[in-house]
């Protein structure tokens, strides 16, 4: 889903959750059923507003949301 997608949907960007409810539709799934790897604070806010479990990936520790609701991570090992 882009930014493209959602605006010709007439839905809300990021931190609204409206862009993540519609690819849990496209995908024909709930939105509690999904997992989101996000690596924006607005990631976290919108796949939280929409329900979703979120992970956040975070390359610099200053750019975690603190709001991430399961787990941030700095890096990959």
């Amino acid at each position: 889903i882009t930014r493209t997608d959602v605006d010709a949907a007439g839905l809300r960007p990021k931190p609204s959750g409206d862009a993540f409810r519609m690819a849990a539709a496209l995908l024909k799934v709930r939105p509690d059923e999904c997992l989101v790897i996000g690596d924006t604070p607005n990631d976290v806010l919108g796949a939280r507003d929409a329900g979703m479990m979120v992970i956040q990936y975070v390359g610099d520790a200053d750019q975690r949301h603190d709001d991430a609701n399961d787990h941030a991570y700095t890096g990959v090992e």
